[in-house]
């Protein structure tokens, strides 16, 4: 600590005589009072207070302001005394005891707030060493002064030690803490407490110290003043402590000097040992309890803070990722929708095959995409999960459809094979447990180049805990590929983690399909086991409890299918939808994809350009985009519902790039009726049309 860093607090602007003096005045003034209120038996002062204000002041105003203590006590010790030998001597001691207690709490990084176990521990450990060094000097400045005989150094050094001990504890934490911390804003209330709490500590004292015939005058009930030092350490903090702590000793050192209290005894010696006890005790644990509270309300203070700022990081990752959603899935949507076009027109074989090439490789692109943001959520915990009927055989039919033409690709079987007691229709997250069965399988056949990947759903017994109808279903993913060694079988499951580092580089992936179908497993309220030997294969099981439905839900799931492939077959005729789309490719897409499916349709460009045209002509629906220049999808869309009031609703549904389940809520606040995500197929755009009229 620098000198100006140790004078903040302390009168700056004056000169160096001035400090001294005031350095003097201040130690002689503490002295006379120490003098009127614990001077015991005519004989001994039972503590001397003016040592903390030489700790102290040394500290603060610099250890070159030593001649103000020597001044101070030289006076002190002539009023004492009339002395001069002995005054000049004490003053010595004692001016050399502060400037060593200073320069060891500037050499370390003490902190004069005390609001740190270690600087309490450090300022106990500075007023025992600067205590000593006024015992010495002070003892042989008695014997050299002939005050006292040789026989009595010993006793003098003891007497002086404690008491010059105990005042440095008393008075150096009040002055430290008030000087180097800013005042709190007065409070009338706060004002009122202190009141409140002084008195409370003046009664007890007096009650324990003040009254001879006091039937509390007990060693037990003398701290009885701890209550009120919690009171002062929770509500004031180290500040109202120190002032405590002083306020109720005062009553302890003032009553034995009088012969009061329960340390009155008619040996001096040891009225002092047990008072300083009791002052070691009382300021000892007084200021560790509040420096206690003060390094706990810190740390609660920086969770707070570490809490604020991930919870920030974590905000800034979300809008980051799913900027990057938007800004790669609006490219493959064009991608794939002009390829989907491409496949409808007359292509030779060869260009057919490069076709579908590029739609595979825009989907790998797409799955990753989605992989980072499922992981994002799971991190967040705001993966999200629905509760609806499902049929598994529909379910188990599309992921094999997905990839059997890799598996033909890579001359591997695809064995499906679904128990007769596996339920047709279960209630669940059929989208979660797509993605966590695709996982598992998209993984069997990329690390399997030969033989087979069977694929397994069983019922298991219910559990007689489970309430409800209940069907536990177990879903088996076997291969006969590469494997995964024995000691990598555990990080398997961990974020960006492969069996081994060169697979990332021969079969590609983020590391996160284990991740993500773990957590959906646990989140269903199942559990997921590998078994793998290298060279040999690898097997995922899972097992999931899924609910039964009652006998409506399963009558609404069967027909929902078939109801589906019903409409896809119809070609509707006579429907006229706005298309609002900024992007020129996916406006093109959409466009093709409307007249394919025998819809008629009118562009705009961006949302203010949707309202005028909502206003001059009549639609049946609106294909809305949600970001555009000059007025983005919400905003158009609460235009055009206060537009339509007093006439027929019109189906406005969502056509983003925005994926995030924020962006679906943020759509359906905003008016908007359904949502579709990029990149979005023809069927799927037919099927959300058809929904709507």
């Amino acid at each position: 600590m620098n000198q100006s860093e140790s004078s903040a607090g302390w009168p700056r602007g004056i000169g160096y005589v001035r400090k001294v003096l005031l350095l003097a005045v201040l130690y002689f003034s503490v002295s006379w009072l120490g003098f009127q209120f614990s001077f015991a038996q005519n004989r001994v002062v039972l503590v001397w207070p003016a040592c903390g204000v030489a700790l102290a002041g040394l500290y603060g105003f610099g250890r070159g302001l030593w001649p103000g203590i020597w001044i101070g006590t030289f006076a002190a010790a002539m009023v004492q005394s009339g002395a001069p030998l002995f005054a000049v001597l004490a003053g010595a001691g004692n001016s050399l005891g502060a400037a060593i207690g200073a320069s060891w709490l500037r050499s370390r990084p003490f902190q004069p707030e005390l609001g740190r176990v270690r600087d309490v521990v450090c300022l106990f450990l500075v007023s025992l060493v600067n205590a000593a060094v006024n015992g010495i000097c002070g003892s042989l400045s008695l014997w050299g002064s002939g005050i006292i005989a040789r026989e009595g150094v010993t006793t003098a050094l003891g007497v002086w030690w404690l008491g010059d001990a105990m005042g440095i504890l008393m008075t150096a934490p009040v002055l430290l803490v008030w000087c180097f911390q800013p005042l709190p804003p007065f409070s009338w209330r706060k004002a009122g407490e202190a009141f409140l709490l002084a008195l409370s500590l003046a009664t007890a004292g007096w009650l324990v110290f003040g009254d001879a015939r006091s039937w509390l005058v007990t060693h037990t009930l003398t701290y009885a003043i701890f209550p009120f030092i919690v009171w002062a350490a929770l509500r004031f903090g180290q500040r109202g402590v120190v002032v405590g702590m002083l306020f109720g000793i005062s009553f302890a050192i003032d009553g034995t000097a009088r012969g009061l209290g329960p340390f009155a005894m008619d040996s001096i010696h040891q009225s002092m040992i047990q008072l300083d006890v009791y002052i070691f005790v009382v300021c000892f644990i007084s200021m560790v309890l509040a420096a206690f509270l003060a390094e706990h309300e810190r740390l609660e203070d920086e969770m707070r803070l570490a809490l604020h700022r991930a919870e920030q990081a974590t905000l800034t990752k979300s809008r980051f990722l799913a900027n990057m959603s938007h800004e790669i899935r609006t490219p493959i949507n064009g991608i794939q929708g002009m390829a989907e076009l491409l496949l409808g027109s007359n292509l030779s074989a060869k260009a057919e095959d490069y076709v579908h090439t590029i739609v595979r490789s825009s989907r790998e692109l797409l799955t990753v995409i989605n992989d980072i943001l499922d992981f994002s959520k799971m991190e967040a915990g705001k993966l999200e999960f629905q509760r609806k009927p499902f049929l598994v055989p529909q379910l188990t039919q599309d992921l094999v459809r997905l990839l059997e033409w890799k598996a033909r690709e890579k001359e591997i079987e695809l064995i499906t094979r679904v128990d007769d007691e596996v339920p047709e229709v279960i209630v669940g997250d059929p989208a979660r447990l797509r993605q966590a069965l695709l996982n598992l399988l998209s993984n069997a056949v990329k690390f399997t180049d030969r033989g087979s990947v069977h694929f397994e759903v069983s019922r298991l017994e219910a559990s007689p805990e489970q309430a409800e109808p209940t069907a536990n279903l177990c879903f088996r993913v076997k291969d006969t590929g590469i494997g995964i060694a024995e000691e990598k079988l555990e990080s398997v499951f961990d974020p960006f983690s492969q069996g081994d580092p060169s697979m990332s580089r021969k079969y590609g992936g983020t590391g996160l399909g284990l991740v993500i179908t773990r957590e959906i497993v646990e989140q269903m309220g199942g559990q997921i086991e590998v078994e793998s030997a290298l060279g040999v294969g690898s097997t995922f099981t899972f097992e999931v409890p899924f609910a039964l439905p009652t006998e409506s839900e399963a009558r609404d799931a069967r027909p929902a299918s078939a109801t589906r492939k019903k409409r896809r077959a119809v070609e509707p005729r006579g429907v006229h939808v706005l298309l609002v789309e900024d992007n020129a490719i996916n406006r093109r897409v959409a466009g093709e994809f409307l007249r394919m499916g025998g819809f008629s349709w009118d562009e705009a460009r961006n949302g203010k350009e949707a309202v005028m045209r909502f206003g001059q002509a009549k639609y049946d629906l609106i294909l809305m985009d949600c970001q555009m220049p000059e007025m983005d999808g919400f905003e158009a869309t609460k235009q055009i519902r206060a537009m339509e009031q007093g006439r027929s609703h019109i189906p406005i549904v969502a056509l983003t790039a925005n994926a995030m389940p924020e962006d679906r809520a943020q759509c359906l606040a905003s008016g908007m009726d359904d949502f579709l995500a990029k990149p979005v197929r023809s069927g799927q755009l037919w099927e959300m049309i058809e929904a709507h009229l």
